[in-house]
């Protein structure tokens, strides 16, 4: 290129000592730039350590005087004096807000005020933010600035409502329930004080067995009562001991609200499968089709079954999925509650027969999730593979998955994303550890990381005689027909045993795994404690039990090796 060649000449000619002022004066402008860097730095340390913590809460009060948190309530903190626009945060769930602040005098001030039970709150303070302490707002009616009683209809000038549905709601959410059964998560309400939860009949199923999670920390056994398709409502059971501090929804099968129109506003609430989603939705009914609304909400995954209210904050029934046959999106319907309503005496006959659900409390994961960073520092700097570790029965095939092998298989390094890990490897051994990642139904749960030991029980695949033979015919006709295998076994059930104790998993799921576009075959994932099976076990043991044999089990001896690789996994993640 011309020019880039009379560029060089040009340098060329430059006399060395000029160069070398030339090279002098840039690496003085460099060490004076770092400099300046190294103070803009500093400052800015030293005054996130000056730096205080404004912690502040809102709550109110409802008609029972139980306090009630009010969520995503706005705030405007500006400083005195003022030397900046006003900063806005809105409250969490929980009511609550934390703001790192330099020290000094603030004001902090509803956006809009906040309304409920026909009234008006809004509030505002003057706080001192000391250097590197903290100070404390409660925000409570008592100290709230109340307006006018609010009309009855939103005011179309200011467009405020009598009462915020986010806000009304809230007293109900402890009675909203999840529930686990082996192949889904949904949720449910306390209907009454007798341990009787309503929940959705298309979400729960067939199921054989159902857990009932009343919080992060408590999860008992439940018995289905009764499941009516043709209404879409189930009730299950729990023992009535361990919802006795929860307020059960009861008063809406006395009281039965007014059913909903086309256009009115509607609020689900659920226990979402993921915790970071919100627990209330809204939509808007879109059509009423005899006894089924339709529904434009968005109810998240998990939150199925969970209660339905009007904008006034009664109780229209039960959130439900519509069947779609295309199975292209997730439409929603409201099951009325006076279908839930007309399954309770059937359900009292239930009870009458006895045999209800223990109050015996059910393992449940951690509440404290595991850290993003944790697990991408462990499978970046991981030696070797980070497939899951193996066992093999007669019948199945077994796979142990710790967190940090699905945060791997979910983010990939960019030179094994188009590449095989090992040329030399059969295919077929390739496509089997991939779909050993591959969650079928519980995708959802396991891409959320959760803190458990996952226990992959797979049967094996073998091709029956006549199915052999059926594939030798064609082949003598120059058919070439694919292998049809099909499960050796079908599991019936697990045992885990450390020593001779046995560890009772958190979940006992079963995977429903797609071979064809019309068949499918199960299998199992049970989510242990991340200590359950380790080397702190003097051993680790198995047993497999199959339905053809389902007194007979299968039991196999987990290898040390495997045991420590387990445990050191979760040791990097601080577990």
């Amino acid at each position: 290129m011309p020019s880039e060649r009379r560029t060089w000449d040009r340098l060329r000619r430059i006399p060395r000592s000029a160069a070398r002022a030339r090279v002098g004066k840039g690496r003085a402008y460099l060490v004076v730039f770092a400099l300046m860097c190294a103070l803009v730095l500093r400052g800015v340390a030293a005054a996130a350590q000056g730096q205080g913590t404004l912690h502040v809460s809102v709550t109110l009060l409802d008609a029972e005087q139980k306090t009630l948190p009010v969520p995503g309530h706005g705030l405007l903190i500006s400083d005195n004096p003022a030397t900046s626009a006003p900063r806005r945060v809105v409250t969490g769930p929980d009511g609550r807000v934390d703001v790192r602040l330099r020290p000094g005098n603030y004001t902090v001030e509803s956006d809009q005020p906040v309304t409920f039970g026909g009234r008006s709150y809004e509030w505002t303070f003057d706080v001192d933010v000391p250097s590197g302490g903290e100070a404390t707002l409660v925000m409570t009616a008592a100290n709230a600035g109340i307006g006018e009683p609010v009309a009855a209809t939103a005011d179309s000038a200011s467009g405020r409502r009598p009462s915020d549905p986010s806000m009304a709601l809230q007293q109900w959410k402890p009675s909203v329930v999840a529930l686990w059964t082996p192949t889904t998560r949904l949720s449910g309400f306390l209907l009454d004080s007798r341990g009787l939860i309503a929940t959705s009949q298309k979400a729960l199923g067939a199921a054989p067995r159902v857990a009932v999670q009343l919080s992060p920390t408590l999860k008992v056994a439940g018995r289905v009562l009764v499941a009516d398709a043709a209404l879409d409502a189930a009730i299950v059971q729990v023992d009535a001991s361990v919802v006795s501090s929860l307020r059960p929804l009861a008063p809406a099968c006395a009281q039965a609200a007014a059913p909903p129109v086309e256009g009115d506003e509607l609020f689900a609430m659920g226990v979402p499968l993921r915790a970071q989603q919100d627990t209330l939705s809204s939509g808007t009914v879109k059509r009423l089709d005899g006894q089924r609304v339709e529904a434009d909400l968005r109810v998240p995954t998990g939150g199925v079954g969970g209660p339905v209210f009007s904008e006034a904050g009664q109780l229209l029934g039960v959130s439900s999925l519509l069947p779609d046959p295309e199975a292209r999106r997730r439409d929603f319907a409201v099951v009325p509650i006076r279908a839930v309503c007309d399954l309770v005496p059937r359900a009292e006959q239930a009870l009458a027969a006895g045999g209800g659900p223990t109050a015996s409390p059910l393992p449940v994961e951690s509440a404290a999730p595991l850290q993003v960073s944790a697990l991408k520092s462990i499978a970046s700097t991981r030696q070797g593979d980070l497939r899951p570790y193996q066992l093999t029965s007669s019948d199945f095939d077994i796979a142990f998955i710790t967190p940090v092998m699905i945060y791997a298989a979910q983010h990939p390094p960019a030179d094994r994303r188009t590449t095989s890990r090992d040329t030399n490897r059969p295919l077929e051994d390739e496509v089997r550890e991939s779909r050993e990642m591959e969650f079928a139904n519980w995708t959802d749960y396991v891409s959320d990381n959760p803190p458990v030991l996952l226990v992959r029980v797979t049967p094996k695949m073998a091709e029956g005689f006549w199915r052999t033979v059926v594939r030798g015919a064609a082949m003598t006709q120059g058919i070439q027909l694919p292998s049809m295998k099909q499960a050796k076994a079908r599991l019936s059930r697990l045992q885990a045993f450390c020593g001779d104790a046995e560890a009772t998993p958190i979940h006992a799921l079963t995977l429903q795994t797609p071979v064809s576009d019309t068949e499918s075959f199960d299998e199992g994932l049970y989510a242990f404690a991340p200590g359950a099976l380790g080397a702190g076990c003097s051993t680790v043991r198995l047993v497999l039990y199959s339905e053809k044999t389902p007194e007979k089990g299968d039991s196999r001896t987990v290898e040390p090796a495997v045991l420590a690789r387990i445990e050191k996994d979760f040791a990097d993640l601080g577990r």
